[in-house]
């Protein structure tokens, strides 16, 4: 059954396959980070805000905001659907202003391969945009 991109059951799913898949859990060792994404141009919706958790191992997506996350990334709903449907590359996408990066963005290149992995791991779950 397919989940609406950046929906509640989009997050929990995204938050089951990071804590389900070893080579994430593996990459994820270690890290301990926060990174806020805002994403513009949501249909029906505007302006959508999450975060992605990453701490012993383990990870977390959820709607919402969190204080003093260690990065921001701000991208348009068009950039993070193009991401998530492996369509565009998010160093790419960052590389052409399509993506915005804040904070501490050399904590979040340390977490560039648990990052990568999420990515593939993602690609198993079906997705309507």
């Amino acid at each position: 059954m397919a989940v609406r991109f950046l929906s509640d059951e989009y997050m929990a799913q995204a938050t089951k396959v990071m804590n389900d898949d070893e080579a994430f859990r593996s990459a994820a060792g270690g890290l301990d980070m926060t990174m806020q994404f805002t994403v513009t141009d949501v249909p029906d919706e505007g302006e959508f805000q999450y975060f992605i958790r990453i701490a012993d191992g383990r990870g977390e997506m959820a709607r919402g905001t969190v204080d003093q996350p260690d990065a921001r990334i701000r991208n348009s709903y068009d950039t993070a659907a193009g991401i998530s449907r492996g369509e565009l590359n998010s160093a790419t996408a960052f590389m052409t202003g399509k993506l915005k990066v804040s904070g501490n963005v050399a904590k979040l290149m340390t977490a560039q391969n648990a990052l990568s992995r999420l990515q593939d791991a993602m690609a198993a779950l079906e997705v309507e945009y």
